[in-house]
């Protein structure tokens, strides 16, 4: 019963309904913590990167693990994305990664990790302080080529266009630290940033291929999450996040007084 969407290509939303109810009641959580759109309610998981990411899960219906914000069990499903923490092999203290990768039609997309390891553990009840920073970059013109057919005959004309305004330009970064101070309690922090400018291609209509409509998103958050645990079955958590996101919608030839259609629209 999933149903997985994609408006409009490399730059398009990318949305997870489950068991017909809409994308709208598909809650995310990144970390432990719920992402938020105060206005679609939409989630668009192509802000998030899956390189260095540990496990993706989707739950339906009352998950099993209680231990977690009460603002996830009012959604009637979730997915929960949980990014892999620093690991540090033969006492090295930095780790660095980094991938590019290349495609038809203008397509970048390098990609950069670097993870540094400020203290390490001499005995399981030392402290243990980390820090990491993911940058990933996607580029791509989106003009592909494609063939428009001026009728159903066989001897109707068949011209080869090219996809216009089908460009995206995107960059997510992230920061974290990650502090255990013993084997009962730890604190997580997480700073991020997206930016996003794209093409909306439109319909491809008869001798007018062309469009002009462009949004643009920038998405900025950061989140703390700290846990302390008194027993094995009593602990403590804490969630604290701040979230800023703004919209703007541009199409330069709607038909009104001001001959353009400009929104912006700010959470």
């Amino acid at each position: 019963g999933i149903v997985i969407k994609d408006y409009g290509g490399v730059g398009g939303m990318k949305t997870v309904a489950v068991r017909g109810l809409g994308s709208q009641h598909t809650g995310v959580a990144y970390d432990g913590i719920p992402m938020s759109d105060c206005q679609t309610g939409q989630i668009d998981l192509s802000k998030i990167s899956t390189d260095n990411i540990k496990s993706i899960s989707l739950q339906s219906g009352r998950e099993d693990e209680i231990f977690v914000p009460a603002r996830l069990f009012a959604s009637a499903s979730l997915i929960n994305i949980v990014s892999e923490e620093p690991k540090f092999k033969d006492n090295k203290p930095v780790n660095l990664h980094f991938a590019f990768t290349g495609g038809s039609f203008g397509l970048i997309n390098p990609y950069l990790l670097l993870e540094n390891r400020i203290k390490k553990k001499q005995n399981p009840e030392d402290s243990y302080y980390a820090w990491s920073l993911k940058i990933n970059y996607l580029q791509s013109k989106g003009n592909y080529p494609f063939d428009l057919h001026y009728g159903q005959g066989i001897n109707d004309s068949v011209s080869r266009e090219r996809r216009s305004n089908s460009d995206v330009r995107a960059i997510q970064t992230e920061a974290n630290f990650y502090a255990n101070f013993n084997p009962k309690a730890k604190l997580n922090f997480k700073i991020y940033y997206y930016w996003s400018d794209r093409g909306l291609p439109g319909a491809t209509i008869y001798y007018n291929l062309e469009n002009d409509q462009r949004l643009s998103n920038q998405n900025a958050f950061g989140q703390a999450h700290f846990e302390y645990h008194f027993s094995e079955k009593v602990a403590y958590q804490c969630h604290v996040k701040f979230n800023y996101d703004q919209t703007h919608y541009l199409d330069p030839h709607y038909h009104n007084l001001e001959g353009k259609l400009d929104n912006t629209y700010i959470q």
